[in-house]
């Protein structure tokens, strides 16, 4: 999968780049723009964090995916970054396999239930399902070890029961499979 390169590093600098990229499109940049460039994450080392904070991974170097909704979410709520922007951000997002992973953490949520886009989110999941789980077991939440991805706590559980899916079904939690064994469900949305 191609990420963000300033997403890839410590969870102290890579907050560090989220806060300003926040601010830069917080004065009107282009969201995509100010990520910067895009690397192959299988090059580089470590994992994708979906949901962290300060001292979850040490100097280790890792994908802090959440760390730009986090930033987000923060400027949002200190009203530092209009809503339109960060809608602008979420909708963007959605259109990007990396994007996704943005929003599969608690900041994620938020914005996804704000702005109404769940089954947005859930219709990309299973566009980009193939290529999320193509990197194997490199999911991790808070210090979880990592885990393949339909094994780690993420939005997209909480998006299903949002999108109507009973929670007997959604006990057995994802499989590899994605969300085919939900699709019944899904269409009725």
């Amino acid at each position: 999968m191609f990420i963000p390169k300033l997403l890839h590093g410590r969870q102290s600098d890579v907050r560090k780049a989220c806060e300003r990229v926040v601010r830069e499109i917080a004065r009107g940049a282009r969201y995509l723009e100010v990520m910067g460039p895009l690397v192959d994450s299988r090059v580089l080392p470590g994992n994708f964090i979906l949901t962290g904070g300060r001292g979850t991974t040490g100097d280790a170097l890792h994908f802090h995916c959440y760390s730009i909704t986090h930033a987000l979410d923060k400027a949002t709520n200190a009203k530092r970054v209009p809503i339109a922007v960060a809608e602008d951000v979420v909708t963007t997002s959605l259109g990007h396999t990396w994007g996704l992973l943005t929003l599969m953490g608690m900041d994620g949520d938020g914005f996804l239930v704000r702005f109404h886009q769940g089954r947005t989110f859930l219709d990309a999941i299973q566009r980009h399902w193939n290529e999320l789980v193509a990197e194997g077991p490199r999911y991790a939440f808070h210090t979880l070890p990592p885990q393949e991805l339909w094994q780690v706590p993420t939005t997209i559980t909480v998006e299903l029961a949002d999108a109507g899916v009973p929670a007997t079904k959604l006990q057995g939690g994802l499989t590899s499979a994605g969300l085919e064994p939900f699709g019944a469900y899904l269409l009725r949305t």
